[in-house]
């Protein structure tokens, strides 16, 4: 499938021409365009100046795609690293998994807890004001959740094997079952929506075993699915997954696995690939697909010497991968991928091991090509916390980041979402 060009940014015609037309005006068959030659004063007031400058201008900013991406990332730099994406702190909650975004109750669900026990919290607007209400049946652990596009949100808890959802017509009634869930300590990451196969998935590490695999419409029994994961990737442990809405991928979180991750287009067929475009040394850590850029995204970590290195790909069909970027940020680790718009968002941390180690978010406004720090600064959890619950979720024109003990919110990005493609 080729990938899609967002309608709302067309590269501009703007002074494409090479000289005026032939006329009776001063400026008839001169250059449109001209290079600016002012002296350091700049333009001098009450002068005006060269319409051809301008020309010039325009012409060398906007005139091309990529000129345009570099004038955005150039801007951002300039404003300064908060105004581009800042952040908010969430205070009240001191554990929490996975949140997730209702599109059509435009609310955000968090699997948390503030110490008193596991609770789903809701907020309505963005962020800013939780409200916690309860399971249907207390779990075990945290319920990693999800969301599809009708609204409807679901929650998977392997240590009790519980499974609960929320419709869209419900503000906050989470029904459960334990049918199709079965009597294993499965650990999961996360719950995605497959529109193909009109289902949910859920790939997950059963302690001490492997992999666990099920799949379910949200609001009835699910199935296990283990017996379908393919060949040798069944031995993993952990995954992130993420699906399109014609393909769902899995990317294995261990390095002993190289070039192998799964597919499956239908939610029941799962299929083994080896094209990861990984070698030696590499750990396959997150993977995303962008709505708006039709366009996958995944992420890995090269561990060799002292220093870790990030390492980014992309692809139009979650088959062929494209390498985009390898940061120079030694010492750093990839938890994350997520998007607002065309704008890419990684969730590491950074000085790994070291005093000023830190949790925070790359973004890029390029595909992947080049990445910026946010300000955004979170402690990195220790005390043997699972790390695979550091993760980050987009919806709402915000971001989510938590790092398993805290939550973070987004205040936008500046402008930088634009569908610029």
């Amino acid at each position: 499938m080729s990938r899609p060009s967002a309608a709302s940014y067309t590269v501009p015609t703007w002074a494409t021409n090479t000289n005026y037309p032939a006329g009776g005006a001063p400026w008839s068959g001169q250059p449109i365009k001209v290079a600016f030659a002012s002296p350091a004063g700049g333009f001098v007031p009450g002068s005006g100046a060269a319409a051809e400058y301008f020309n010039k201008l325009f012409f060398d900013t906007f005139g091309t795609d990529t000129s345009a991406k570099t004038y955005f990332g150039t801007l951002a730099d300039g404003l300064g690293q908060a105004d581009v994406i800042n952040w908010t702190q969430e205070p009240t909650f001191n554990n929490v998994f996975g949140p997730t975004y209702d599109t059509v109750n435009h609310r955000w669900i968090a699997s948390a807890s503030t110490g008193g026990g596991d609770l789903p919290w809701i907020s309505y607007d963005g962020g800013q004001v939780w409200v916690s209400t309860s399971w249907s049946s207390t779990p075990t652990n945290k319920p990693v959740v999800g969301s599809n596009p009708a609204g409807l949100v679901v929650g998977v808890d392997g240590a009790s094997n519980k499974a609960y959802w929320l419709p869209a017509s419900s503000p906050s009634t989470f029904s459960n079952t334990t049918a199709g869930i079965s009597g294993h300590t499965v650990f999961y990451r996360d719950v995605v929506w497959l529109a193909s196969g009109s289902v949910f998935l859920a790939a997950g590490r059963e302690s001490g075993i492997g992999s666990h695999l099920i799949k379910s419409t949200g609001t009835a029994a699910w199935t296990d699915l283990t017996a379908s994961i393919p060949g040798t990737v069944n031995s993993i442990h952990d995954w992130s997954a993420d699906a399109s809405p014609t393909r769902a991928v899995f990317i294995p979180k261990n390095a002993a696995m190289g070039v192998n991750y799964m597919t499956t287009d239908d939610g029941t067929t799962f299929t083994l690939r080896t094209t990861l475009p990984i070698t030696t040394n590499f750990v396959p850590k997150a993977v995303h697909y962008n709505a708006t850029q039709g366009l996958w995204m995944f992420g890995a970590l090269f561990v060799g010497g002292s220093a870790n290195q990030l390492n980014f790909w992309t692809s139009p069909d979650g088959l062929t991968w494209t390498v985009k970027a390898q940061p120079a940020y030694p010492n750093w680790e990839i938890y994350d991928i997520s998007s607002l718009g065309a704008v890419w968002v990684a969730l590491v941390a950074r000085e790994v091991g070291l005093a000023n180690e830190r949790m925070t978010v790359l973004y890029s406004t390029d595909d992947g090509a080049t990445w910026r720090p946010s300000d955004l600064s979170l402690p990195v959890a220790t005390g043997g916390v699972d790390p695979n619950r550091n993760v980050l979720s987009a919806g709402g024109a915000r971001l989510m980041a938590n790092h398993a003990v805290k939550l973070a919110w987004s205040n936008g990005a500046c402008g930088l979402r634009l569908p610029i493609t």
